[in-house]
């Protein structure tokens, strides 16, 4: 009883007469939180609580990591309560509160469960990219599960992130004179973020999935030459330009 009324003013945003109640019946919100049958902070982010009042609650949580069991509605955690919703602002203040974007819900990434789920959106997969996503954590199963748009998102923001088009771009219209030796190196580096496995391909085959073979090849510093990298981050660079 006085939880669930704690609950509906959290979730109208009356800090007020939150106060007030909690006063008149002699509780705390740490008491409120730590009753088991429901849990709080992940019920209020999947209701629409405001920032502020999850702020407020987040208070009463030490390790952030963790998965809750809500029964029919299946196991949760609250940073991929937030995540799938495209709650990024949640996201953030969990993350900056010690929530881990690789944390794994019965072994089951971030990216897994929100694309098997239906949850998986252009935004989501960004946000999870530019967070620390650790890519190692994508196999051949996951990444061939994904459409064409996704992959190529994946690799866009992994391997042509900002930085490396920039010192690319600059290295070019500036005509800095830079060895193969050096090139190749930076490149390298940069590419040694993802390992496209021969599993990959493999799966893709099995699959059917033809057209994600063409993708993977394109991506792959074993096939392709720095010449077509660099190319590859010019026409980036330029969407990227549009788009903002």
């Amino acid at each position: 009883e006085k939880r669930n009324y704690a609950l509906y003013l959290i979730i109208n945003d009356n800090k007020k007469k939150l106060k007030k109640f909690l006063i008149n019946n002699n509780t705390t919100l740490t008491e409120l939180v730590s009753l088991k049958d429901i849990d709080m902070l992940i019920f209020l982010i999947e209701n629409n609580a405001s920032h502020a009042m999850i702020k407020i609650i987040l208070r009463e949580y030490g390790n952030l990591d963790y998965t809750y069991d809500f029964k029919l509605m299946g196991r949760k955690t609250p940073l991929f309560s937030a995540i799938k919703s495209n709650k990024f602002d949640i996201a953030d203040t969990l993350i900056e509160h010690g929530a881990d974007i690789n944390y794994e819900m019965d072994h089951i990434n971030i990216l897994y469960y929100l694309d098997s789920n239906g949850l998986l959106n252009k935004e989501n997969l960004k946000y999870i990219l530019n967070n620390g996503f650790d890519i190692y954590n994508i196999d051949s199963y996951i990444i061939n599960g994904l459409s064409l748009e996704f992959i190529n998102i994946i690799f866009r923001y992994t391997l042509y992130d900002n930085c490396f088009i920039i010192n690319l771009i600059r290295c070019s219209k500036q005509n800095i004179p830079i060895s193969n030796n050096e090139l190749n190196n930076m490149i390298e580096e940069q590419f040694s973020r993802i390992f496209i496995e021969n599993s990959w391909y493999m799966k893709a085959i099995e699959k059917e999935k033809y057209n994600n073979i063409g993708v993977f090849l394109k991506n792959d510093h074993n096939y392709v030459d720095s010449e077509e990298i660099i190319n590859q981050g010019k026409i980036i660079n330029n969407e990227n330009e549009k788009e903002s």
